[in-house]
């Protein structure tokens, strides 16, 4: 999501919170603390660093940005419709003032178009919104994510048997476009790490964590075929943070580079 969007749906999100506590609303008031306790708790209990650990709670976050539009609308006409009645002489003096059809429809329509907008924003471009919604309209589509499928397959043309592969990126996507990983270089991710044979391993992968350069160097000299791969991006820049690994090693090429992957490789062949 664009910065400024963000930034709306979340001070709508918040307001929708405030005016539920306020108006006493008991189903938005069960909303709004749901949203409120699972947030709080994910950011001072689990430390969230991705932004993916929030998906879950999407819903009932745009829940809340919605109900304080709606209510914000309903504000806004309350205070309008008196001003846009018909002169009271235009009716019979018994008869109850009523805003006229046309007015009536630049209202309902103006709001239409404000729903409208809320909708779509998010969507335009629709290249750089959902695969599902390029295909069915022909666009082309823009990919968020490293391309770590072109980067498989590079390595595929050229992959021997015993090779080695180790990543900066994360362990559970390599192997799903790799087919195998032996190590990755593990970044404050102690909660995916357990203990097998004396041994430790990543939960999902069976991957074997690099925790310091000295691990990483004592791969590497066991191994005469090795690669690497990388997002040129945010995993490596939390790897080579403060010095703690060097990447990438000097006896390392570049074989391979996407617009979000990376591929060095070492052979003690050349």
């Amino acid at each position: 999501m664009a910065q400024p969007l963000l930034i709306v749906n979340s001070l709508l999100a918040l307001l929708g919170c405030v005016l539920a506590f306020c108006r006493k609303d008991t189903r938005a008031c069960y909303c709004a603390l749901f949203l409120l306790i699972s947030s709080y708790t994910l950011m001072f209990v689990f430390t969230m660093q991705a932004d993916r650990y929030y998906y879950p709670l999407l819903p009932v976050y745009y829940l809340m940005g919605a109900y304080a539009f709606w209510k914000v609308l309903e504000t806004v006409w309350r205070f309008a419709r008196p001003l846009l009645m018909l002169p009271p002489r235009e009716y019979k003096a018994s008869g109850p003032r009523r805003s006229s059809l046309s007015i009536h429809i630049a209202v309902k329509g103006t709001m239409g178009l404000l729903c409208a907008a809320v909708l779509l924003m998010p969507v335009l471009p629709v290249s750089n919104f959902n695969l599902l919604a390029s295909r069915i309209i022909g666009a082309p589509y823009h990919r968020h994510y490293a391309d770590y499928d072109d980067a498989a397959n590079y390595m595929s043309r050229h992959m021997q048997q015993g090779d080695v592969v180790i990543t900066i990126a994360p362990a559970v996507t390599v192997l799903y476009y790799v087919g195998h990983v032996e190590d990755f270089f593990s970044i404050d991710r102690a909660l995916f790490l357990i203990e097998q044979d004396g041994r430790l391993v990543e939960t999902a992968t069976g991957a074997h964590p690099l925790l310091n350069q000295e691990d990483f160097e004592t791969v590497l000299a066991m191994h005469n075929r090795v690669w690497l791969v990388t997002d040129n991006g945010g995993y490596q820049g939390g790897v080579t943070r403060n010095g703690r690994f060097i990447f990438p090693p000097p006896d390392f090429r570049l074989v391979y580079e996407g617009y979000g992957s990376g591929v060095y490789f070492r052979s003690a062949d050349g």
